[in-house]
């Protein structure tokens, strides 16, 4: 029933509405439970822990590589002063 600007409801009406509104909204979320053996939680629980493993690799890897430049920093420090050693002696070697 329309009245000049305003729509007026029934309180049954309503009540029905309401009704039909909340028992859809539940027959839905009924029909898209997933089943007792649905795998898809427990794939994402894996997939989750394949992140974080991957990230985890990623920092350690990061670490390492930290690691390795700096000990081929000190190798090739090492090589340079032993070149360097090597001249010397040999320049005084040589020296009559």
């Amino acid at each position: 029933m329309l009245r000049k600007g305003k729509a007026s409801v029934s309180i049954p009406s309503v009540v029905v509405i309401a009704l039909l509104t909340s028992m859809s909204g539940a027959a839905v979320a009924w029909l898209n439970k997933p089943p007792p053996g649905d795998p898809g939680p427990i794939i994402k629980d894996v997939r989750d822990q394949m992140a974080a493993q991957k990230r985890d690799s990623a920092i350690q890897s990061d670490a390492i590589l930290k690691r390795l430049d700096g000990v081929e920093t000190k190798v090739d420090r090492l090589q340079d002063s032993q070149d360097r050693l090597r001249e010397r002696v040999n320049d005084r070697l040589a020296q009559p």
